[in-house]
């Protein structure tokens, strides 16, 4: 139950949910030659039923492990790493509070990489210290999700007259990778920038792809 997407997000309370979910990620690793499993609880941040997500929050720390459980296996049976990451709707409390706790799963190994981002548009500014503060004294590599495709666009007017963009620019994707870069990130995350040059600019340069995973070139 809840507003907005929450109305028809799945209820990891349900155990058939979570052994579908798990399903799929299981599969993947089992039958296709992976590098690494990306977890994305952004796409739809909505796993409880509103106001009760931290008192389930063990549930998603189940499936975390059945997670690196199976990449452990997969990395024995292949004679290689098998990595596994996880992208975090915001600030830790507040991804506990949805049923994410990440604290927990960091204090465990859970991950190799945990990506600070973002569930819904854009944040030119992420909690990167907090998760750097929770990830040190361990392998776990805290990366930052980027600005991704489209700002909120201004007038069509204002488009149409003065030529001005809906999506974000180098300058302002340069000045966000290099924020989160001070604030002790170990990598940047490009979120769906892919997209860009076939549904608004063919032109587009990709200069922010060349630039951002640099922290000394942008550094000023």
């Amino acid at each position: 139950g809840g507003d907005g997407p929450a109305r028809t997000a799945y209820n990891f309370a349900v155990g058939e949910v979570c052994d579908y979910k798990l399903s799929l990620a299981l599969e993947a690793i089992a039958n296709y030659d992976l590098d690494g499993l990306d977890w994305d609880y952004c796409r739809s941040p909505s796993f409880f039923p509103d106001g009760v997500g931290q008192q389930h929050s063990h549930v998603m720390t189940d499936l975390m492990r059945e997670l690196r459980a199976a990449v452990n296996a997969k990395a024995r049976q292949v004679g290689k790493p098998v990595c596994l990451s996880a992208r975090i709707p915001g600030s830790l409390d507040d991804a506990h509070a949805k049923g994410l706790d990440v604290r927990a799963w960091i204090a465990e190994g859970l991950m190799d990489i945990v990506i600070v981002g973002h569930a819904r548009a854009n944040k030119h500014r992420l909690p990167v210290e907090e998760y750097v503060d929770a990830a040190r004294g361990t392998d776990i590599h805290v990366v930052a999700q980027n600005l991704g495709l489209f700002m909120q666009p201004r007038p069509l007017s204002a488009r149409l007259l003065w030529n001005e963009r809906d999506y974000y620019s180098t300058e302002m994707c340069r000045a966000t990778a290099a924020t989160h870069w001070c604030a002790g990130a170990h990598g940047i995350y490009l979120f769906n920038n892919h997209l860009i040059p076939y549904v608004r600019n063919l032109d587009y340069d990709r200069r922010p792809w060349m630039e951002i995973g640099d922290p000394d070139l942008i550094a000023r």
